[in-house]
């Protein structure tokens, strides 16, 4: 039994040898793929606690309620942009650190 093949996947297999064929035979070297340009971020791996994933899904919701949709990305954006930097951080950070529950060096 003979398999028919649709006359349009006949003809695009037919391309793709031709075009396998003509690149086998090139004498020189195909273009080489642009050097991708230098990365403006940089990606983190953080660990968040249950009042973390709290606060991240009510500004989730915020932005639900507002017609935006927004990324953990965004968020963790927002809080960095949005924040105040004083010595009173530092009693945050203070905090974090205890509830983390490890030995940092200071």
């Amino acid at each position: 039994m003979i398999k028919k093949t649709h006359p349009m996947t006949a003809r695009l297999l037919q391309d793709l040898k031709n075009t396998n064929m003509n690149e086998s035979s090139r004498k020189t070297a195909p273009a080489a793929f642009p050097k991708a340009p230098a990365q403006k971020s940089q990606k983190l791996s953080i660990t968040l606690y249950k009042t973390d994933l709290e606060e991240i899904d009510a500004i989730y919701s915020l932005a639900a309620s507002n017609g935006k949709r927004v990324s953990t990305s965004d968020v963790v954006k927002l809080a960095l942009r949005s924040m105040v930097i004083t010595p009173n951080l530092l009693k945050t950070l203070d905090a974090i650190r205890a509830e983390d529950g490890r030995t940092t060096k200071s």
